[in-house]
């Protein structure tokens, strides 16, 4: 027999002092109260697992994460839960122990998303109560269950609460003790505080005087008045001080409610749900008439299109086909924001269609039909009432001795003129837009001349030649006019030019 015949025989060597790996051990804990026995209950919990892991030779204690006072139906507030799930992304958890499901989420969704990811990721939950571990083959099953009938159970207790409430509100009685300028809660009822109830009076006095609330809050500020919080008074802060009935000695209870249990968010009622008047619930600091008497001036001052900052033609602008008053609006998404004058039933859906007219545009019309060099604001108060938007070319000027002018549009493809407004000017050398520039002369007089956007050693023209060069004459089928050292052409839109010599002008002029 050969050495090759002979039978190999092999031994296997256990390794020894082979190293076991620790695990990273957490742990979680949650009240959704703030109630003394609750925090206690916390504190047990905390303790306990602390206890637990640092005792276990095989664990690595990682942390206690926890939230007071935090409903677990969501995750968005619970900055404990997520500063753990932040911990396990990282790679320093491996285990999570949690004494049941309700403290882990109440909410199925959100508790199978978590417990998948964390899963996928090798991070293993266990929840004490039911002994469940998300590493078992039985598992997700159970926790489909269980986070069923946990989710069931945290609805009902919302639906329990929200008829609690609403018998509260039913008994004129509020949910809970809210903070509002003017008053304090002694006891269980509103009681005024002087110097803000003081202050309160004065914003409905100044609003009703006529102030606007950007000038009522300016007012305040100005007088060294200031909010509770010791803050600038603005003109939001004065908008809810005069919507608010709780200054009339009213409650309006259930303004909020929440439609689901899942999610938890409040909307505005707005008459889905019944709201509860309190009449006479407390003192209060104006009376009812005055209050009633804002909130009327507030409905006239919003039909008649002003806006918070009211300007000379807030209220004065109305349209032709659906009888609303234009308002105000500025337009940002442009170059060069501007403000522009827009029908408010064309806003609200009320089949108007419309134009919408720049500022600047309305103040050069109001100066064409006053015959002004330009827009005067305390002539336009003084003589005209109202501007009636009849059609897309027509505005009519009602005087206030009850006279009625219309001013006809000109409409191009680029652009909305007025009827004794210039056309555009083009360069009769490149063909690029004049633009209009004022000049001071030596004696201090201001002049206005027409230059060319694109360079210098073009053609230039003042304001008073063109005004010479086109006196008497209907410029209402011109599209455009170019300027030349010789002429100045007329462009028609039916293709036709009219040439004009300047030359005869200039020697007029001399």
């Amino acid at each position: 027999m050969t050495q090759v015949d002979a039978m190999k025989e092999i031994e296997r060597l256990k390794c020894l002092n082979q190293p076991v790996r620790k695990l990273n051990v957490a742990a979680y804990a949650r009240v959704s109260t703030e109630s003394d026995r609750l925090r206690h209950s916390l504190a047990e919990q905390i303790s306990r697992y602390s206890t637990l892991i640092r005792s276990t030779p095989q664990w690595t204690f990682a942390g206690i994460y926890s939230d007071e006072g935090i409903s677990g139906t969501g995750m968005a507030k619970r900055t404990g839960f997520l500063k753990m799930l932040q911990d396990c992304e990282d790679g320093l958890i491996d285990i999570i122990l949690t004494k049941s499901i309700q403290r882990f989420a109440r909410n199925t969704v959100d508790l199978l998303k978590t417990v998948r990811h964390l899963k996928d990721i090798g991070v293993e939950v266990r929840f004490e109560r039911e002994n469940i571990s998300t590493f078992s083959k039985e598992g997700e099953l159970m926790l489909s269950i269980l986070a069923s009938f946990a989710q069931d159970e945290a609805r009902s207790i919302s639906e329990n609460v929200k008829w609690a409430i609403h018998k509260r509100f039913e008994n004129g009685i509020p949910q809970c003790r809210f903070n509002v300028y003017g008053y304090r809660w002694k006891d269980d009822v509103l009681v005024p505080v002087t110097a803000e109830a003081e202050t309160v009076r004065v914003i409905f006095g100044l609003y009703l005087s006529g102030m606007t609330m950007a000038q009522v809050a300016a007012n305040l500020n100005s007088s060294g008045k200031r909010t509770r919080n010791h803050r600038p008074w603005s003109e939001d802060g004065v908008r809810r001080i005069l919507g608010n009935r709780i200054y009339a000695g009213e409650l309006l209870l259930q303004k909020q409610y929440r439609p689901d249990s899942f999610p938890k968010r409040s909307v505005n009622n707005r008459g889905e749900i019944p709201m509860f008047l309190v009449r006479n619930s407390h003192d209060p600091i104006v009376d009812l008439s005055t209050w009633e008497a804002a909130q009327a001036e507030k409905e006239r001052r919003h039909a008649l299109g002003a806006s918070c900052h009211p300007t000379t033609f807030s209220g004065r602008i109305r349209c032709g086909q659906c009888g609303c008053n234009y308002h105000r609006k500025l337009k940002r998404d442009s170059s060069v924001p501007y403000w522009f004058w827009t029908c408010r039933g064309k806003e609200e859906n009320k089949n108007c269609s419309s134009v919408d007219f720049k500022e600047s545009v309305i103040e050069a019309a109001c100066a064409c039909v006053l015959k002004m060099d330009g827009f005067d604001k305390d002539a336009f108060l003084n003589k005209v009432r109202r501007i009636t938007v009849q059609s897309e070319d027509l505005l009519v000027f009602s005087f206030q001795d009850g006279t009625e002018v219309p001013l006809h549009w000109n409409l191009t493809s680029r652009r909305r003129r007025l009827n004794g407004m210039f056309p555009t000017i083009l360069c009769g050398t490149c063909g690029a837009p004049y633009r209009r520039r004022n000049y001071t002369l030596a004696s201090g007089e201001q002049v206005r001349k027409f230059c060319c956007s694109e360079g210098r050693g073009h053609e230039v023209i003042t304001e008073d030649e063109i005004k010479d060069l086109l006196k008497d004459r209907n410029l209402s089928a011109a599209e455009s006019m170019t300027i030349d050292r010789e002429t100045l052409t007329l462009n028609i839109r039916d293709g036709s030019r009219e040439t004009i010599q300047r030359r005869e002008a200039q020697c007029r002029n001399r």
